[in-house]
C-alpha cells in the first residue's frame, strides 16, 4: 500500500499512517471518557444522545467503516447487505461505561487493521446509498472526524477538558471536506444561490467551492475565479463545518475570516451546508 492516499475530489495528499496513528489516539482518548462516565443515560450536551448512545454511534461507525474497508459488502445482494447492517447495529457491550469503552476501542481497532491493507481504494458504503462507494481515504478521515468531534461531545457531557489538536483538524478536513460537502448541501437554502469560495485552512489544504444555483462542486484551490476567501485554523474550520461553533460568533470573533470581491458571502455559506 502507498505511504499517501490522493483524495480524488481536491487532488491533496494524505500521510496514511499519520490518519491511522491520529484515529487510534482518537479512539483511546473517546474510550477513556466513556469509563468516566457515571451515568450512560445522561445527556451530551448539544446532542440529542445520552452518552451511552453517543459511545454505540461510535462503535457502529468504526465498525461499519471496517466492514467496509475489509470488503464484506462486496457481492452481497440487498438482503444479505441488510443481514450485515444489522449485525453491526448491535453493539456489544455488557451495558457498563468500561464495556461501551472497549466495544469503541475494538471497532476502531478493527478499522485501522483493515485500512491498513485494503483490497482497494474505492469500496463499498451501502448505509449511504446502497451502490454508494467512498474513497479509502474519506473513509478514513470519517471515522477521524467522528471520533475526534465527539469526542469534544463526550468530553463536555462527564465534564472534562478537551483539546483537538490542529493537525489531527487538518487531516479531517483534508480527507472529508472534498468528498463531503456537496453530498451535504441543503438543496432548499442553497437553491438559486451562485457564488463560488475558496476554504483556505491556515497551512493548507484549500478548495474551491462552487454553488451554482442548484448544489455545491469541489475542487482544487485556484482552479477558478472565486467571490470570496473564507479562512481560518484548522481546528476552527473543523468545529465550524460541523456544527459545533456557531458561524456568527466566530466571524465576530476573527477566527473566521472572509475577503476577496463580496466578502459578505462569507457568513453564509454555513447556510447553505448541513453538519457532515
Amino acid at each position: 500500500m502507498d505511504a499517501t492516499w490522493v483524495v480524488p475530489e481536491a487532488e491533496v495528499a494524505l500521510d496514511v499512517g499519520a490518519v491511522l496513528e491520529a484515529t487510534s489516539l482518537a479512539a483511546a482518548a473517546a474510550a477513556s471518557l466513556l469509563r468516566k462516565a457515571g451515568d450512560l443515560d445522561a445527556p451530551v450536551p448539544g446532542l440529542t444522545w445520552t452518552i451511552d448512545g453517543l459511545g454505540r454511534h461510535l462503535a457502529m461507525a468504526c465498525a461499519g467503516f471496517a466492514a467496509s474497508a475489509e470488503d464484506r459488502f462486496g457481492g452481497l445482494d440487498a438482503d444479505g447487505t441488510a443481514a450485515l447492517l444489522a449485525r453491526i447495529a448491535e453493539v456489544e457491550t455488557d451495558g457498563t461505561p468500561a464495556g461501551l469503552a472497549a466495544a469503541v476501542e475494538a471497532a476502531a481497532a478493527a478499522f485501522v487493521s483493515a485500512a491498513a491493507r485494503p483490497p482497494g481504494d474505492w469500496l463499498p458504503t451501502p448505509w449511504y446509498r446502497p451502490d454508494k462507494e467512498n474513497h479509502l481515504a474519506t473513509m478514513a478521515c470519517l471515522v477521524l472526524g467522528e471520533l475526534t468531534v465527539h469526542g469534544e461531545d463526550l468530553a463536555g457531557a462527564v465534564d472534562q477538558p478537551w483539546s483537538t489538536d490542529a493537525e489531527v483538524a487538518r487531516l479531517v478536513v483534508t480527507g472529508v471536506f472534498p468528498a463531503k460537502l456537496p453530498v451535504i448541501a441543503d438543496a432548499e437554502a442553497a437553491a438559486g444561490v451562485r457564488a463560488t469560495y475558496e476554504l483556505v485552512v491556515d497551512g493548507g489544504p484549500s478548495f474551491s467551492l462552487r454553488l451554482d444555483g442548484e448544489g455545491v462542486t469541489i475542487g482544487p484551490a485556484g482552479a477558478t475565479a472565486v467571490d470570496c476567501h473564507v479562512g481560518a485554523d484548522p481546528v476552527t474550520m473543523l468545529l465550524y463545518a460541523y456544527g459545533r461553533r456557531p458561524a456568527e460568533e466566530l466571524f465576530a470573533a476573527g477566527l473566521l475570516r472572509s475577503w476577496g470581491p463580496d466578502p459578505s458571502l462569507g457568513p453564509r455559506l454555513k447556510g447553505y451546508l448541513r453538519n457532515p
